[in-house]
C-alpha cells in the first residue's frame, strides 16, 4: 500500500471536516470539497439546497482562497436562482444548465481543485495543521 504524502493526507482530512484543530487552509478546503462533493451529485443548484447559507458562503471563500473566485460566482448566483419565484420550468432548467456550465468550466474535475489546493499548500504550509 502506498503511503499519502503530506497533501494527500491534508486532502483526506479535509474530506473528513478538517480535523479537529483546522486553520484556515484546512476549513476553506473543507468547506470547498463539501460543496464540490454535492455539485458532483446533483449539480450546483441543488448544492446550494442542500447545504444552509453559511456553508454555501463558506465554500464560496474557500474556492476563493485557493483562487476560484469564478467557481464562487457561479456557486452564489445559484444561491440567488434558488431564491422563490415564479420562473416557468423550461427557463429554470436552462438557468441550471447555464449555472452548471460556468462552474465546470472552471472546475472540470477534482484536479482542478488539487491543483489549487497543491499550489497554496505549497506556497503557505503553515495555513495547514500539522499530519500525523
Amino acid at each position: 500500500m502506498q503511503q499519502l504524502d503530506r497533501a494527500g493526507l491534508v486532502w483526506n482530512r479535509a474530506c473528513l471536516g478538517g480535523g479537529s484543530s483546522p486553520r484556515e487552509g484546512d476549513r476553506a478546503l473543507a468547506a470547498m470539497l463539501r460543496l464540490h462533493g454535492l455539485v458532483m451529485n446533483g449539480g450546483v443548484q441543488h448544492a446550494v439546497e442542500v447545504l444552509d447559507g453559511a456553508d454555501v458562503e463558506a465554500a464560496c471563500a474557500g474556492f476563493e482562497y485557493f483562487g476560484l473566485a469564478a467557481a464562487a460566482a457561479a456557486v452564489r448566483r445559484a444561491v440567488v436562482a434558488t431564491l422563490p419565484g415564479d420562473a416557468p420550468i423550461d427557463q429554470s432548467e436552462q438557468l441550471e444548465e447555464a449555472l452548471n456550465a460556468a462552474y465546470w468550466s472552471v472546475v472540470p474535475d477534482d484536479d482542478a481543485l488539487a491543483n489549487a489546493y497543491q499550489a497554496h499548500l505549497r506556497d503557505h504550509p503553515s495555513a495547514y495543521a500539522p499530519v500525523e
